[in-house]
């Protein structure tokens, strides 16, 4: 539990450092800690079990996920120990998340604080590995489309969409943000307050979801056996909670602080995108595993808010005065948050680290050998 809260706390001291040296040090701690979980999260039995069969076992066992079979038994071919090959994919993605960061601000670490809780947590550590590998090509393919590469965006989503289905249907969704992000941004706050309240509506019936269910295994058929089964919706009461209520809290600190937002290099993408993650909140919320369609606008709204909490500029209108008691929401709520995750869950702790295992050359036997081994 220490180190969890130590690598929080340090992001925010080491943002403000001058010290370039020190900041490297941290990057690789980032990178070593979040990277290289030994026999932590929910996933990784069956993951390292499944790292054998092959193509065709890998086939059988995830029949959607066609380059990420490909990829895996290129590296077990290869000779790579499933930790390293892990490890590698975990790199890849924080350090995608990193580079979509640094579009926006300069205040990476400050921005990675406010993922971890939320974020980096669950993709890292807890890590459902397959939507983990397809969300860093689709972050690889959002930085190309930001900066106008459409072709080399498109065929990341591609790629990202045949690693996981899920990360097929968010692409499309990011593809939506780029035809409206101007429109979003030039709406009026009283008509994007409606679309929340609506969307929060909604959720509160399960006719819609079950409706839009049969028209996609309609068209589809073969969501019906596992995708459909993976995201069915189930009735909840859950919409009213202190997440919903942040959620609306938030959305309204977007609202107000739009127009610093619109100034930031590429900010038409950072708020509209901030502003479909508040709206998607609600309705995702009555959808099993659901959140998952809106991480890469979760990670913009991320770097939103990071950006306003910890801006070196030199905001004088009387509602950015209220930044600080922002912050101070913000911090509470992440700590909060943090805690919650790691000791409500039994996939965080006890925390253990794959390099040693790495080096000492003992990382090879599975799951199963080292229960027999004992």
């Amino acid at each position: 539990m220490l180190l969890y809260l130590i690598t929080f706390i340090l992001c925010f001291l080491v943002d403000y450092s001058n010290n370039n040296l020190l900041k490297k040090i941290y990057t690789v701690w980032l990178y070593v800690f979040l990277c290289f979980g030994y026999t932590v999260g929910s996933d990784w039995r069956n993951y390292e079990l499944s790292y054998s069969l092959g193509f065709h076992g890998l086939q059988q066992e995830y029949q959607l996920s066609v380059l990420y079979n490909i990829i895996t038994s290129i590296f077990y071919k290869s000779g790579i120990c499933y930790w390293l090959y892990t490890g590698i994919f975990k790199c890849l993605f924080l350090y995608s998340v990193i580079s979509t960061i640094r579009i926006f601000t300069n205040r990476v670490f400050s921005a990675i604080a406010f993922a971890l809780p939320s974020i980096l947590l669950f993709m890292l550590i807890d890590c459902p590995f397959r939507f983990m590998m397809g969300l860093m090509f689709l972050l690889f393919a959002f930085r190309y489309l930001v900066y106008g590469r459409m072709k080399l965006s498109i065929i990341l989503i591609f790629f990202g969409a045949l690693t996981h289905f899920a990360v097929g249907i968010m692409g499309v969704l990011m593809l939506i943000l780029f035809l409206i992000k101007n429109i979003i941004s030039q709406m009026s706050s009283l008509l994007l307050l409606m679309l929340l309240l609506t969307s929060t509506v909604l959720s509160m019936s399960l006719t819609t979801f079950s409706n839009l269910a049969d028209v996609l295994i309609a068209v589809l058929p073969v969501l019906e056996s596992r995708a459909m089964t993976y995201y069915a919706v189930e009735a909840t009461d859950g919409w009213l909670t202190l997440g919903t209520i942040m959620n609306l809290f938030l959305f309204c600190v977007l609202l107000s602080a739009r127009s610093y937002l619109l100034k930031i290099p590429y900010g038409n993408y950072l708020f509209s995108g901030a502003v479909l993650q508040k709206v998607l909140f609600p309705l995702l919320l009555i959808i099993p595993t659901g959140f998952r369609f809106n991480m890469l606008f979760s990670i913009l709204s991320t770097i939103a808010i990071a950006s306003i909490c910890f801006t070196s500029a030199n905001l004088t209108t009387v509602k950015y005065k209220y930044r600080p008691i922002v912050l101070c929401i913000m911090l509470l709520f992440n700590v909060y948050s943090y805690c919650g995750s790691i000791y409500n869950h039994f996939v965080y702790l006890p925390y253990t680290n794959s390099i040693p295992h790495l080096l000492v050359g003992d990382s090879d036997e599975n799951y199963n050998e080292r229960s027999r081994r004992g």
